[in-house]
């Protein structure tokens, strides 16, 4: 082969490490050579062999040598992205690593994870104790985000992107056992720390969608053949419905009373951009449509010795009765 110019060598490497995917068994030195030689390059298989052992030696990338032919590919959690890191970029990493540690399934925790473990090591490297410097608390108590399989996430991500039906068994809480379902994935969705899949059953007779816990299938199985039936499914429209919410879809007229405590916590940090606060002489009066909902019905709750529902009166009615229950345990 003809000697090439250090540029034509830079731009030759470049284009390689585009070409190495971020997970699955890799790409073969053969497959990389020809994906070169269709951009226009003079290379060889020796050559682009050669390459990526130098590259291994200053990039995140790896050989998987399970199987032959070998494939390369990057290191879990590095992808395709090789930007440099100042201090303030590595402190950000470093605190969304934190922050998602209990939101977020493990397995898309990995997709950040070796740009969230080069930050630290990049902050440990400067002077200053950095980790003494930032940290997360959490607002309320929470919940552990419940383990899922990641032959389990993954299948459904696949099925998702390929618009492909899936066969599984799914336990919800209703049921004393997992049933079979067939279902067409429409759209995952992050809640809290929980994340839920919604879908069509394949036996519905309308455009009927039902949000399925995540980490209550016991099984994935995605059939290739089969496409998803997406007709008239919008996410946002779903979202925007009592879908996620578990509750009602109309939204009530909330009027809530509020101590001074939480009259000055609400001003702060409205629960919408529609309440409305009135200042009383005991605190406030709080005034915002909102939907009947779990999310709703536990804060109310949570916050009775500082909140007193006014209207409706049939919501009012509602909590009372729910407290009245509650106090009883503690006599």
């Amino acid at each position: 082969m003809p000697k090439q110019s250090n540029h034509d060598t830079l731009m030759r490497q470049w284009q390689l490490l585009k070409a190495l995917p971020s997970g699955g068994a890799g790409i073969s030195a053969r497959h990389i050579t020809e994906y070169l030689k269709d951009l226009g390059y003079q290379t060889d298989l020796r050559t682009t062999q050669r390459d990526l052992i130098k590259l291994k030696k200053v990039m995140a990338i790896e050989c998987n040598d399970k199987g032959k032919p070998y494939g390369w590919r990057w290191q879990k959690g590095m992808g395709g992205d090789i930007p440099a890191l100042d201090t303030s970029d590595a402190l950000t990493l470093h605190l969304l690593g934190n922050r998602l540690k209990n939101l977020v399934p493990s397995s898309m925790i990995d997709i950040l994870s070796g740009r969230i473990n080069k930050a630290r090591k990049h902050l440990k490297e400067q002077p200053g104790d950095w980790h003494n410097k930032v940290g997360i608390s959490e607002e309320t108590l929470g919940y552990v985000s419940p383990k899922i399989k990641d032959e389990i996430i993954e299948s459904i991500k696949q099925a998702l992107i390929n618009d492909q039906q899936i066969q599984v068994k799914y336990h919800s809480l209703q049921e004393s056992r997992a049933k079979d379902l067939r279902l067409h994935p429409l759209a995952l969705v992050l809640r809290g720390v929980r994340t839920y899949l919604i879908a069509r059953t394949h036996d519905a007779e309308d455009d009927t969608v039902m949000p399925y816990a995540v980490h209550r299938f016991k099984s994935v199985k995605v059939l290739k053949h089969k496409k998803t039936r997406r007709k008239r499914f919008n996410l946002k429209t779903c979202l925007d419905s009592d879908l996620m919410q578990f509750g009602v879809a109309e939204p009530i007229k909330l009027r809530l009373k509020l101590d001074t405590v939480m009259y000055k916590i609400l001003k702060e940090t409205p629960l919408s951009n529609q309440q409305q606060l009135e200042k009383t002489e005991t605190g406030g009066l709080l005034t915002l449509p909102m939907r009947d909902s779990w999310s709703l019905k536990w804060w109310i709750l949570s916050k009775s010795e500082h909140v007193e529902v006014l209207e409706p009166a049939a919501y009012r009615e509602k909590i009372g009765a729910l407290l009245k229950a509650a106090a009883k345990k503690y006599q």
